[in-house]
Parts: structure tokens; C-alpha cells; sequence
């Protein structure tokens, strides 16, 4: 399981760039997953995300599919961000 505070140092990462911000459609849900009723969650279904960002989906050997959700979140809150200083002038 990928660190989930993403603590990689300068030195692991190649090929850095400013992080363009551009509108990301994301069709957010609400859902429990089928092995736990009482685990309310919310997110977005990998499938759906994929069709328009497959940037945000990885995929392991078997198939399964997971959302990559702070690179997601990350963009969305550059969008946002871009949004808002347009709004601000």
C-alpha cells in the first residue's frame, strides 16, 4: 500500500513540472462497499473517472482498479484555486 502521506523526498521523483490546473469532471457518489454494510463512504467509481482522466486510476495484475485520490484531490483543489483568483480580479 502506496504511503498515504506521500513523503517521497526531491531526489525519488523526475520530470517535475508546475501543475497546470484545468477543469476535471468528476461525478462524486455516495455508496457502502458489498463486504460492509456500515462503512458509508464517499468517493468516485475508478470506471466512470477513468473514461475522461485515466490519469487518476491505476490498475494492479488482477484487474482491480483504485482511484489515485490525492492526486485527484490535489488537482481539484489547483482547479479550484485557479477558479477563485479568476473570481477575485
Amino acid at each position: 500500500m502506496q504511503d498515504f502521506l506521500n513523503k517521497f523526498p526531491i531526489n525519488l521523483k523526475y520530470n517535475i513540472k508546475d501543475l497546470i490546473a484545468e477543469p476535471i469532471k468528476v461525478n462524486w457518489k455516495s455508496f457502502f462497499f458489498n463486504n460492509n454494510e456500515d462503512d458509508y463512504r464517499t468517493g468516485v467509481i475508478a470506471q466512470e473517472l477513468e473514461k475522461d482522466h485515466p490519469e487518476f486510476v491505476s490498475e494492479d495484475k488482477e484487474g482491480m482498479k483504485t482511484v489515485k485520490y490525492i492526486d485527484l484531490l490535489v488537482a481539484k483543489i489547483a482547479e479550484l484555486e485557479l477558479r477563485l483568483s479568476k473570481l477575485e480580479k
